[in-house]
């Protein structure tokens, strides 16, 4: 089905390369998205990547365009946490 999608390249630099392209659009990033004050934060689990908005739905998004700019960037940011599952604790703590 991918090589319907995407033409095979001329050589094999060019097919390494779309190789990677294919394999970190694949790959799911998992965020968490919790209330401060009238922002809702993002905070992507996979890098230190955050982002916030008035809305769930715009604090997605601008999270989204955050990590679509960071992976643009430096190669080496291809390597990140991979997550499986994702589960959110909570508990208190008795400060003195």
């Amino acid at each position: 089905m991918l090589n319907a999608l995407y033409p095979k390249p001329q050589n094999r630099k060019n097919f390494v390369f779309l190789q990677n392209i294919i394999l970190l659009i694949m790959k799911k990033i998992k965020y968490v998205i919790y209330k401060e004050g009238k922002y809702y934060v993002s905070q992507c689990l996979n890098v230190d990547i955050s982002s916030f908005g008035t809305t769930i739905d715009e604090a997605s998004a601008n999270l989204k365009e955050a990590l679509q700019l960071y992976f643009e960037g430096d190669k080496s940011h291809w390597d990140y946490l991979s997550i499986s599952e994702a589960l959110i604790g909570e508990t208190q703590l008795n400060l003195k």
